[in-house]
């Protein structure tokens, strides 16, 4: 048992399960390279039996789930019989199977691996870029394990009943498909070997058997209005877990989350009471103290950040300190522009970036400095912006010789369609991009890339210069900025 780690007295526990989610490779050393790995995992869950995204069922296949995220899978096997076993590997992408000669994790000894992917649970079969031997414990030559299978050329890996051995898996998931499942087979073949290893034969790494209990309570905090607030707790005992988070003796969030987050705390969440009921898979349930909720109410108005013209010339796209009240934000008449243009519509982007507002105008000059002002706006406090705020912004220019190139790295929410990709871009809600620069010629050596015109805001122009928002404008025939 390694140092820190708490006691695997009794098998029927369930294995523990760490999730890594981090981009790039299809290979373990892309995980175990990584830099949380293996200390900071964004989650950790305990599944019923040995597959990664278990559905609770295990006649089952657990589903794919998302992409580029890496996963480690650890515990103690506890054989039903002496004898011989015979570990089998499917994953997708690349997986690693470590088993110990004991229950000590530094004498783990590499058993089977997948050098490329297969379908899920699928153990004597392959995808693409393995081997079923290399899946094989018995027939994997690559084997650490100290004594050798004579005929097959593998492990021959002989276990004591009952006995607790640390055992572990691993996997990188790059793109498509994504699975992680062991199997056995055991000497007296109880374990059905064509499914993952039951509950009953492994326990956690880092949990004690036997009754839930809770190590650290929820904890009061004090937060900013509108701020985002997380309560957790720890607990001990036999998992799976679950958490039935309660705010004022009312449920509000139910699973296997050990934290409740509120994304944006309210005036009227103050003094709020927080407790959790913990149930875990030995004992009765239990249920935390409660946590107090403090919300320091807001004072400060909203004020303007910066506005934007649009490539189509008829909107503007304006940045607020914070959250905006939506009945105030989408009224078109809290909003003037210079130069006798209209604005015909106003539109609050949904949250978190509900700080931002697109408006519509009647058709902009170009090279024009236009000067937004705006009166009646609220936050979500109820506090106005200052009379006749004002804002000043650039309008796009027409000018030879440049292109602006825009890069997006397909995160944070941006639109996965290129119909509303473009539309986003067109109407000027697309967010800022990753990395961008002007050219020369239109085009570049990065692969996916996206060419538009850009308005250059005199508040916060992303650009290095006012002539390089430029973009080939097939109306006019001309560059345009």
């Amino acid at each position: 048992m390694g140092p820190g780690r708490r006691s695997h007295d009794s098998p029927g526990g369930h294995h523990g399960e760490v999730l890594l989610q981090h981009r790039g490779g299809t290979t373990v050393a892309d995980l175990t390279g990584n830099a949380k790995f293996p200390n900071s995992p964004d989650a950790v869950t305990y599944p019923t039996y040995f597959e990664l995204n278990a559905t609770g069922d295990i006649n089952t296949a657990a589903p794919n789930t998302v992409d580029n995220y890496g996963a480690q899978m650890l515990g103690y096997f506890y054989p039903p019989a002496t004898g011989d076993y015979i570990f089998y590997l499917a994953s997708d992408d690349g997986g690693q199977l470590w088993l110990s000669t004991d229950a000590d994790p530094a004498n783990k000894k590499l058993i089977a691996q997948e050098a490329g992917w297969s379908n899920a649970r699928s153990y004597t079969a392959i995808g693409g870029g393995s081997t079923v031997e290399a899946k094989d414990s018995s027939q994997f030559t690559g084997t650490q394990w100290p004594t050798k299978d004579p005929v097959y050329g593998g492990a021959k890996i002989t276990l004591t009943a009952n006995r607790a051995y640390y055992i572990e898996a691993l996997m990188k998931e790059g793109g498509g498909g994504d699975n992680l499942s062991v199997a056995v087979q055991d000497p007296n073949f109880v374990i059905d070997s064509t499914k993952p290893i039951p509950g009953q034969y492994l326990s956690s790494f880092d949990k004690a058997s036997g009754p839930v209990v809770i190590t650290t309570q929820p904890q009061s905090q004090t937060v900013n209005q509108g701020d985002p607030v997380t309560f957790t707790v720890a607990v001990d005992g036999t998992p799976p877990y679950n958490f039935q988070w309660m705010v004022n003796n009312s449920e509000v969030q139910s699973g296997a989350q050990a934290s409740y987050n509120i994304t944006r705390a309210l005036a009227t969440q103050n003094n709020a009471k927080v407790k959790v009921v913990v149930t875990g898979g030995q004992g009765s349930p239990v249920t935390s103290a409660e946590a107090t909720l403090t919300v320091i109410s807001d004072v400060t108005p909203p004020t303007l950040v910066g506005a934007r013209g649009s490539a189509s010339f008829n909107a503007v796209t304006v940045t607020f300190s914070e959250p905006l009240d939506p009945a105030t934000a989408n009224t078109a008449a809290n909003y003037r522009l210079s130069g006798g243009l209209n604005v015909t519509a106003a539109s609050l982007s949904a949250a978190p970036n509900d700080n931002t507002v697109v408006l519509t105008t009647s058709r902009q000059s170009e090279g024009t400095v236009l000067t937004l002002t705006v009166n009646n706006v609220k936050d979500l406090a109820g506090l106005t912006i200052a009379a006749n705020s004002t804002i000043d912004f650039k309008t796009h220019v027409f000018a030879t010789g440049w292109a602006s190139y825009q890069r997006w790295h397909n995160e944070n929410g941006d639109p996965g369609d290129i119909n509303a990709f473009a539309t986003a871009i067109a109407d000027g809600t697309i967010r800022a991009p990753d990395y961008e620069s002007a050219v020369t010629q239109f085009g570049g050596p990065w692969g996916r890339e996206t060419i538009t015109r850009r308005g250059c805001s005199a508040i916060s122009s992303r650009l290095p210069m006012a002539t390089t928002c430029s973009s080939w404008d097939r109306t006019t025939n001309r560059w345009s900025t």
